[in-house]
């Protein structure tokens, strides 16, 4: 059996994460999905808080 990189166990386990997450977003319904909250803070709605997760992802992908 050939042993898995830290970086290919890391991949694995961030795809599976993001699946779940997938998942997570899809049982609720569109309506409140599309939903957007007043408030100050920067995120507002499901697209913001994604868009916000995949910059940090991106930015702390190892090489």
């Amino acid at each position: 059996m050939i042993a898995k990189s830290e970086k290919e166990i890391l991949l694995l386990e961030s795809d599976e994460n993001f699946k779940s997450l997938l998942n997570i977003i899809d049982s609720i319904p569109s309506r409140k999905r599309n939903m957007s909250v007043e408030t100050h803070e920067r995120d507002k709605n499901f697209r913001d808080v994604i868009m916000h997760l995949s910059q940090i992802t991106v930015r702390k992908t190892p090489e």
